[in-house]
């Protein structure tokens, strides 16, 4: 989940002659972008990326990555509820699912 870990596995998948890479966060996406062009290719032209957490990174790079993100304040309140719930000894849904967004950038060729 580090930055430095974004670039090398980068590289690793290009070896693959892969048209798409899917980044477990914002940061490693990132550091993806520098193996993207070492290997000769354009990021949202050869190889599309997104990350995940649609941070303050996603405006900062050239092209603008796309990246997903959860409802986290939706998440936390839920989640406050069912622990006063089960504090309160109520029977509770143990499993609630979320849907995220997507905010698309310049980083995925279009279709």
């Amino acid at each position: 989940y580090r930055y430095d870990s974004g670039g090398p596995a980068a590289t690793e998948l290009l070896k693959h002659d892969i048209t798409a890479i899917f980044a477990q966060n914002d940061l490693m996406a990132v550091s993806a972008y520098a193996a993207i062009e070492a290997a000769g290719k354009k990021v949202g032209t050869d190889v599309s990326i997104v990350g995940f957490d649609n941070t303050e990174y996603c405006e900062w790079l050239a092209p603008k990555l796309t990246s997903i993100i959860q409802p986290g304040p939706e998440m936390g309140i839920q989640a406050g509820k069912m622990i006063i719930s089960l504090i309160r000894g109520e029977d509770i849904e143990m499993e609630k699912h979320f849907e995220p967004d997507i905010f698309q950038r310049n980083s995925v060729s279009q279709i």
